[in-house]
């Protein structure tokens, strides 16, 4: 042929094709040309935006919140104090309720609080806690029973629940049949002050008195003691002894208290 044509070997150009078209297979899927060899199609970015990021953050916190509890315990409370020149007792007794709610739910029970609805409480346990005094310490009992009209008689003490019941050294025990015939349907002395009834004084709160009136002494030397935001506090001849928790005081709302010590109070599993 006539002119300056340029001589290109045929596998030569089929080769070049090859390579290109292997050089788009190989380019992210995204980026290839399309069947027809015309669009490419325009990169998108594998980072993920922040509206998904913060998306997913408070899904994650709206679950949680489901699961994890806030708890709380107020408690009724009576006391009785009854002592002897060797001996006091103090004895605190009532029910505590307890109350839990998931953390998403309660921002709605602040919203009901505002309108005065309250919830029922989710555990209730009627208690008696027993504190013995003496020079040598300070000891705590504890029983899942309310018992009341505490009575000393000689060297023993009775008290009420449904039925007589003497206090053994730890616990309080049912009486015996005896004993129920001699003091009749519940024991005979009235809650209120007295002094020297077979050796022993006792002293209970009431309308007109909110504070106990401790004595100064036991065993011969100096004591004091005092209740505090539910809490006992004991001095024995300058001895200062740990406070004794006795119960959740209510005033100013249920007290916040965690989760393990909820389930010691309640016994829950």
């Amino acid at each position: 042929m006539g002119g300056n044509s340029l001589n290109i070997p045929c596998g030569t150009v089929v080769g070049r094709h090859l390579g290109f078209l292997h050089s788009l297979y190989e380019l992210h899927p995204e980026q290839r040309l399309s069947v027809n060899g015309v669009q490419l199609t325009t990169p998108t970015s594998n980072k993920p935006s922040w509206a998904a990021g913060v998306a997913y953050l408070f899904t994650l916190l709206v679950v949680l919140s489901l699961f994890f509890h806030i708890y709380y315990i107020d408690s009724s409370a009576d006391e009785d104090l009854l002592w002897n020149p060797n001996e006091v007792y103090l004895f605190m007794h009532g029910e505590h309720r307890g109350y839990h709610v998931s953390y998403l739910g309660y921002s709605a029970e602040i919203a009901k609080s505002f309108f005065g609805v309250m919830d029922d409480s989710d555990d209730t346990k009627p208690y008696t806690v027993i504190i013995r005094i003496t020079r040598s310490g300070v000891e705590r009992f504890e029983e899942t029973r309310i018992f009341d009209f505490f009575t000393p008689h000689g060297a023993d003490l009775y008290a009420w629940n449904e039925n007589l019941w003497k206090w053994a050294g730890t616990h309080f025990e049912r009486a015996s049949s005896e004993e129920e015939q001699k003091f009749g349907t519940r024991p005979s002395l009235p809650k209120k002050q007295f002094a020297d009834v077979d050796g022993w004084s006792g002293d209970s709160p009431s309308a007109s008195k909110t504070k106990l009136q401790p004595p100064t002494q036991v065993g011969g030397v100096q004591m004091t003691f005092d209740i505090r935001n539910g809490e006992l506090y004991v001095d024995v001849s300058g001895h200062h002894h740990p406070p004794q928790k006795l119960y959740y005081p209510y005033l100013d709302g249920a007290q916040h208290v965690s989760k393990s010590e909820y389930l010691r109070v309640f016994g829950r599993d």
